[in-house]
């Protein structure tokens, strides 16, 4: 990750030497104390994902987990959402702009009704619709996006994957480091994520389509089979004539988000499932879905038909795990399980 910053140090440095210069200058004419707010006017956030975490409330992470709990929304997009919305500062940030504001962004309320009656259920926007809902450009949306991925390096106190390098930037051609657990990627190259022995020892995750233990594209640095550009691909392809087979649950949860593929989105229909200890996991592309937001599900449970909604070339299951935020490789912690032969 530190070649990787360098590298962007430098970058950044030739593309915007003048606003740097300014900045210098008004570090030495101002003070450190209060250059701060105007090196990140100045620089316009050209290199806020360099300068995140600097001077950033290091009780943050506590507060954003605990509202989390409180609210049931994800900590990783409300803290994504302040850091673009403050350029990265987290100015004037705390319980009660967390709570009463950021938080009520991404909570929305459905009614929902059977033979006994109805009643109010509480849904939640992903970050990109809630940016949507608030006008931000594709850019911004894929650049909040960035930030959410890698929130976890940034923000004191959060708990990290260990060795995981900072993730490409948006549009990124895949020339940064990779995800964590991708190799090939970052300084060291075919270094692997440690993963705790005891999560796969206990198959705390599971293989998530037990009809087939084929994987058509793995996690990292790819291709993409129908944009034809090199990115990260972020996730696990899983096919092998698998059209309308079950998907399930790869640990116990409760069903976060559904999305229909209806709204365009690249995933199609998918659902999103939180568990403990900080991880989700996301299915993507699926015929089906057999379960509602805030339900809980076991380990093992049907939720989905394998289907080929969204941006594809075909039938298959793209899986996905997710620790505090950041993407990383499925495959070490499912493949103890992956089906053998067929």
């Amino acid at each position: 990750m530190k070649l990787w910053l360098i590298k962007q140090g430098i970058k950044i440095g030739k593309k915007h030497w003048k606003k740097i210069l300014i900045a210098v200058l008004a570090l030495i004419l101002l003070g450190v104390g209060g250059a701060g707010y105007v090196f990140m006017s100045i620089m316009g956030g050209v290199i806020t994902p360099l300068s995140f975490g600097a001077g950033v409330n290091k009780g943050l992470y506590n507060i954003y987990t605990q509202v989390e709990s409180d609210e049931g929304v994800d900590w990783p997009d409300m803290a994504a959402y302040d850091a673009f919305k403050t350029n990265g500062t987290f100015d004037k940030i705390d319980r009660n702009t967390i709570q009463k504001q950021t938080a009520q962004k991404f909570i929305y309320w459905v009614t929902v009704c059977d033979k006994n009656g109805c009643w109010k259920e509480k849904r939640f926007y992903t970050l990109e619709e809630v940016m949507k809902k608030e006008g931000f450009e594709e850019k911004d949306i894929n650049y909040a996006i960035f930030i959410q991925e890698n929130i976890v390096e940034f923000l004191p106190d959060a708990p990290r994957v260990p060795g995981s390098p900072i993730s490409p930037g948006p549009g990124s051609s895949g020339g940064g480091p990779s995800n964590p657990g991708t190799p090939g990627g970052s300084d060291d190259p075919g270094k692997v994520v440690p993963i705790d022995p005891e999560i796969i020892k206990n198959n705390q995750f599971i293989w998530p389509l037990p009809s087939t233990g084929r994987i058509s594209s793995p996690f990292g640095v790819r291709i993409h089979p129908v944009t034809h550009v090199k990115k990260t691909h972020l996730g696990l392809d899983i096919a092998n004539h698998s059209l309308g087979k079950p998907v399930i649950a790869a640990a116990d949860g409760t069903v976060y988000q559904t999305r229909s593929a209806a709204d365009g989105n690249a995933c199609g229909n998918w659902i999103r499932i939180k568990h403990e200890d900080g991880y989700m996991t996301r299915y993507c592309h699926l015929q089906s879905i057999l379960v509602k937001s805030g339900q809980d599900v076991s380990q093992g449970d049907t939720i989905a038909t394998v289907g080929a909604t969204g941006r594809v070339t075909g039938p298959h299951l793209h899986f996905e795990i997710k620790f505090n935020g950041t993407t990383i490789n499925p495959l070490p912690f499912i493949e103890k399980t992956r089906p053998k032969g067929r």
